[in-house]
């Protein structure tokens, strides 16, 4: 069995996309394998169907990992918003089915290491969206969906290889008393854990929450709350039954705020997050087989 958390990291380690030129060709309908409905992008007339190309050389080294260095062709990104390993392939969000000249990334890509192409994952039938965020682990993958237009909401969805279509997990409507921020998440073996900031019980405050789903059914439950005035919840990391995540205590100003790393044990519903960190100075938690790193 293939270390999930391993090959995370030697995937996103190995691949660079080729995203120095502003603009690329649209890659053509016919070219784009895809789990989504049928798409007919507006086809190039001066470029040739995109190839994944291997480049560079790495040096030997007693330490290195084996690893080979390749590139995903600008014709397939560009516009290109975020990117991420999804453990065995590279997940992408971009607009290049409307326009490699455009400024949004609605559709959901990837590529793995080897294939002849990248595949669509997803195409948003809505054109006026980016997918600010995203993450994913080997067949499910999550996004965080916002406007194009600076409106200030923002959703949350997970999509599976089974599913071929995604389902909402969370949302935030445009309300200024509540932060704006879309949700930070990490996906791990059929279950995402998340925060998010939603409105009080009382008019004018502010929540700020972690939340965890799990599949077949990915039903969200509130793990942890606290009122967003005083404590912020961020930077979820997930590996099997252990939820790492940062718990920042709000001073007056920033450089006075107190941030822990704690840790649920997801298999012990009852038991109480251990604060992992005595610096209060702690952030970005990574779980792996052996223990966390902040």
């Amino acid at each position: 069995m293939i270390d999930r958390g391993r090959r995370r990291a030697a995937v996103a380690a190995v691949l660079s996309f080729g995203v120095a030129a502003c603009t690329a060709a649209t890659p053509s309908a016919s070219a784009v394998e895809s789990n989504a409905p049928s798409v007919s992008p507006t086809p190039s007339t001066s470029a040739s169907p995109p190839s994944s190309q291997a480049s560079g050389s790495i040096r030997p080294s007693s330490s290195r990992l084996d690893l080979e260095i390749g590139q995903i062709d600008p014709e397939w990104l560009w516009p290109m918003l975020d990117f991420a390993s999804d453990s065995y392939g590279i997940i992408w969000s971009s607009g290049v089915l409307d326009d490699p000249n455009g400024h949004t990334a609605p559709d959901l890509w990837r590529y793995i290491p080897g294939a002849d192409r990248p595949e669509l994952l997803w195409r948003n039938p809505d054109r006026d969206r980016q997918l600010a965020k995203i993450g994913g682990d080997t067949d499910v993958w999550a996004f965080a969906e916002i406007s194009a237009s600076e409106e200030g909401w923002w959703k949350l969805w997970v999509l599976t290889e089974k599913d071929g279509s995604p389902r909402m997990l969370d949302s935030q409507a445009d309300d200024a008393s509540v932060p704006s921020l879309v949700p930070s998440f990490d996906v791990d073996a059929g279950r995402i854990a998340w925060t998010s900031f939603h409105a009080g019980a009382t008019v004018g405050s502010s929540v700020s929450q972690l939340w965890l789903a799990e599949a077949p059914d990915w039903a969200p439950r509130l793990l942890a709350e606290r009122d967003a005035t005083e404590h912020a919840l961020w930077l979820p990391s997930l590996y099997g039954s252990r939820l790492a995540y940062v718990e920042v205590a709000i001073g007056a100003d920033p450089s006075i705020d107190v941030r822990h790393v704690m840790l649920l044990d997801l298999s012990r519903p009852d038991a109480a997050a251990l604060q992992l960190d005595t610096s209060g100075n702690a952030i970005m938690p990574v779980v792996t087989p052996d223990g966390v790193v902040w």
